[in-house]
Order: structure tokens, then C-alpha cells, then sequence
């Protein structure tokens, strides 16, 4: 939802434009800006403040939490002439609340942001679009300095993702050691490659190694991202407790060296969508459950099928064939994506696969033309 604070007539008029724009969108704020404006900044996810930017850094100062929390808010002067971003330009949306309010509006977005202004990355938003998450205590500012002033920074990824371009500084090579790096992996790395004396309150210190982990290459200032590439293939016996389904997702995946946080989903059969331990298990996790009819199952190849299994549930294959098939949806399914094969506590069983990256298509144009034809989404690409 985005909120509208407008105290004067011009502002109230333009903000009725917006709404007329963006139908169900909006949601106007009325009454004096010293509470209109705090009030929407606490209840809509970006604001749209027709107010001097002086008066609305004073009127927000005490609110504000941090860049990870603040919702985006942009200023419009009464002329209309300008938005400018004040709050919350990246992780809040400010900066393109700007540019669609100025599209409507007619008005320039005013965009300061350092990446922006220089035409490069914005890391707290690089691969969003591809469900990428940044692992916290990552070296955001260091590294995104270093990208606009340093000679170089290098860029890796396990797989290869569609992701935005990169500036010349960007070098896609392996991690060197006290070089800036960007790293994509879903693999849990030995070393520290984060800057822990910038982490989140209440974030784990990563700097210890961990027995078994790979190296990552960089000791230097380092951006890593999870990648939503894994997938958990889950079994279960009826009435299996929440712990032990939980405690198995968590130990295959540590054993396997992999994030959770490149987890984008679960997947089992549809007879075990309604399984409370394992419903509930999942859900702890904060990921969505996909679920498969067994005829879908029993058509893929698996390394360990069962007959036992099939005689129960009508697939010879449950976790494994789940894994596989929510990790490649339309794609050929190749058992080499199953990274993790079945583990089996009790009354649960555990199969990881990996999702292969898919690409990107768009298409611009298709024949000679004037540029004033071209579709603004064309113009964008």
C-alpha cells in the first residue's frame, strides 16, 4: 500500500492523480503532516510526502529504524517538478516509487543514491528479482565502495543466474585473497567472508570455520548470496512429531555444507499435505510446501526406489521424486540435480535437489521502427 500525505491544495490534487493511477493502491492521509505523516510511514509500505524534504526528515527522524526496515518515501514538491528519494531508496522502494511517481506526474526523479548516480549496482537489490538473499553481517559497504572507487572486485557464482549487469570494476573470476568479492553459492563457506563488526544485532558471528566447509578464497570484504536454488524432498510416517522432521531437514543440510537460506520450498506427496509434523515443520521454516499426486511421482527416475513405498503410497520414490520434480518443473529431470539422497530418520526421510538457474527472455522489438513506438517495458529492457 502506498500512503499519500498531501496538506495543501495543490498536494492533495496531485496526490488524487496517483490514486487515480494506481487504483487500490493507495491510501490517502489527512489531518495536519506532523501526524498524517508518521501515521502513514508506520502503516503502508512507501509513502508519498508533497512536502518540503527539511520538514519531512524532521517529522520522520525519530521514526526511523534502519535502511533493512525504513519504508521508502519520496518528496514531491508543490511545482511538481521534482520526487527525490529520502528514505528507503533501495531495500524500501523509494527509488522507484520516484520514477513511477514521476511518470505519472510528469515530474524528474531526483535519484542519490551512489550506485544509481554512477550507472552501477545497487548491491542491497542485486539478483532480487532472481530470489537472491543477502546473508547477513555481508560487507555491503565496503564492498559496493570498492565497486564505485576501488580497482576492482571479483564476482563469482556457483551456477550461472541471469543477473543484472555488472560494472567494468566487477571481474568475473574466482575469489582472490584480500580482494573484494561477490559471491552467489548456496554452499556454507570456512571461512569468515562477511564483516562481522558490521553484522546485524542478533545475527550470528560467522567468523569461526566449520570443520569440513570449503574454502572461499577471499579474505577480503565479501557479498554473499543465497541463491533460491535447493529444494527439500520430504516423507513421513502418519502422525511423525515436528522435531524430528525438523531435526532431519536441518541435519542433512548442515552435513551437506548448503543454507538454508537457498531453500525455496519443500515438496511431498499430496496424501501427506494435511501432515501436521510435517506441515508444521515446514512452515517453522517460513518455506512453501508443493506437493505432487502419485501417478506424477512415480515418473521419475530416482536413485533409491522403494517397493515398500510404492506398495504404500502408489510411487516408489516420495522425498527423492518430490526433490526433483518441484527443482526442475518443465525442465528435463536428471538425477544429477539430486545433491542430497534420501536420508531416513523413524518416521521421516529427507532428499535435497538443486535447481538449475533458467533464463531470461525479452523481447524488444520486432521490426523497423520509430523509437517513439517501442513499448515503454522495451524502452526499459
Amino acid at each position: 500500500m502506498i500512503g499519500l500525505v498531501a496538506v495543501t491544495a495543490a498536494g492533495r490534487a496531485a496526490a488524487a492523480r496517483l490514486a487515480a493511477a494506481w487504483p487500490g493502491e493507495t491510501r490517502a492521509y489527512d489531518g495536519p503532516a506532523a501526524t498524517a505523516l508518521p501515521a502513514a510511514f508506520g502503516e503502508t509500505e512507501v509513502v508519498v510526502a508533497f512536502l518540503a524534504v527539511g520538514a519531512t526528515v524532521r517529522l520522520l527522524a525519530p521514526l526511523l529504524g534502519g535502511k533493512h526496515d525504513d519504508p521508502g518515501v519520496v518528496c514531491v514538491d508543490e511545482a511538481l517538478r521534482f520526487a527525490v528519494p529520502v528514505v528507503g531508496a533501495h531495500a524500501g522502494g523509494g527509488n522507484d516509487l520516484a520514477r513511477r511517481v514521476a511518470g505519472v506526474l510528469g515530474a524528474e526523479p531526483v535519484i542519490t543514491t551512489a550506485s544509481d548516480s554512477a550507472g552501477s549496482v545497487a548491491l542491497d537489490e542485486f539478483g532480487a528479482d532472481l530470489g537472491f538473499v543477502i546473508e547477513p553481517g555481508s560487507a555491503l559497504a565496503a564492498v559496493g565502495t570498492a565497486i564505485l572507487s576501488g580497482p576492482r572486485v571479483t564476482f563469482s557464482s556457483d551456477l550461472t543466474w541471469p543477473v543484472p549487469p555488472l560494472p567494468p570494476t566487477v571481474v568475473a573470476t574466482p575469489p582472490e585473497p584480500g580482494v573484494p568479492a561477490i559471491l552467489v553459492t548456496d554452499r556454507l563457506l570456512a571461512p569468515d567472508c562477511s564483516d562481522n563488526s558490521k553484522k546485524p544485532p542478533g545475527q550470528p558471528d560467522n567468523s569461526k570455520k566449520r570443520p569440513g566447509r570449503p574454502a572461499s578464497g577471499s579474505d577480503g570484504p565479501t557479498v554473499i548470496y543465497r541463491p533460491s536454488s535447493l529444494v527439500i524432498g520430504l516423507g513421513a510416517s502418519r502422525g511423525v512429531p515436528t522435531a524430528e522432521v525438523g531435526a532431519l531437514i536441518d541435519q542433512a543440510l548442515d552435513e551437506a555444507g548448503l543454507s538454508p537460506r537457498s531453500v525455496r520450498a519443500a515438496a511431498t506427496i499430496d496424501l501427506k499435505q494435511d501432515e501436521p509434523g510435517l506441515v508444521a515443520a515446514v512452515r517453522e521454516r517460513g518455506w512453501p510446501l508443493i506437493t505432487f499426486p502419485a501417478t506424477h511421482l512415480a515418473t521419475v527416475p530416482v536413485p533409491h526406489p522403494s517397493d515398500t513405498v510404492r506398495a504404500a503410497v502408489g510411487t516408489p520414490s516420495v522425498a527423492e521424486a518430490a526433490a526433483l520434480l518441484a527443482a526442475t518443473h518443465s525442465n528435463p529431470i536428471s538425477p544429477e540435480d539430486l545433491i542430497v539422497p534420501k536420508r531416513i530418520s523413524a518416521h521421516a526421510t529427507v532428499a535435497i535437489a538443486r535447481a538449475q538457474p533458467r533464463g531470461r527472455l525479452a523481447i524488444v522489438g520486432i521490426g523497423p521502427g520509430a523509437r517513439d513506438l517501442l513499448t515503454p517495458r522495451a524502452v526499459a529492457e
